[in-house]
């Protein structure tokens, strides 16, 4: 989970959504790296709120969030729209590690946490694996129903 999506762009870019969306190198590295300045600003902020908004309302919105700006990730027509899903992206992701984290600490007692948390960088790695296999795939789409396979 943590850092997933920065993973991604090298797949976008591999398929042709610079060229598509008419943003050059300078740009497209820009969107990448703006990921962080939200990702970095939102992980302490998240982690404090979810005391307040609860982990059912914080953990919630964010996956909800997160989902709807990656699905509207395929609409993007300019750097702009790049740049936005990028922050947008790196706001939700800052509070999902940190908070799941946090979670498995109010959840579970000392003793049992530490094989919590394994299972969750556990599943970390395994996602991004997955993650690049599922990229691949959607890739190979390319030309179904008229869109770019990076859409």
């Amino acid at each position: 989970m943590e850092r997933g999506t920065e993973r991604k762009p090298g797949n976008v870019k591999v398929a042709g959504m610079p060229e598509d969306i008419h943003a050059s190198s300078a740009q497209f590295s820009t969107a990448v790296s703006i990921f962080y300045a939200t990702y970095v600003t939102f992980e302490a902020p998240f982690a404090v709120l979810m005391k307040k908004w609860t982990p059912r309302n914080l953990l919630t919105g964010l996956c909800v969030v997160w989902s709807l700006t990656t699905i509207f990730t395929g609409f993007i027509v300019n750097v702009g729209g790049l740049y936005a899903v990028r922050l947008i992206l790196g706001a939700c992701e800052a509070g999902l590690f940190p908070c799941l984290n946090l979670y498995l600490t109010m959840v579970y007692r000392r003793e049992e946490q530490a094989k919590r948390v394994s299972y969750l960088m556990s599943c970390a790695a395994i996602s991004g694996a997955v993650g690049g296999l599922l990229a691949y795939g959607i890739l190979q789409m390319d030309g179904v129903a008229g869109k770019a396979g990076w859409r």
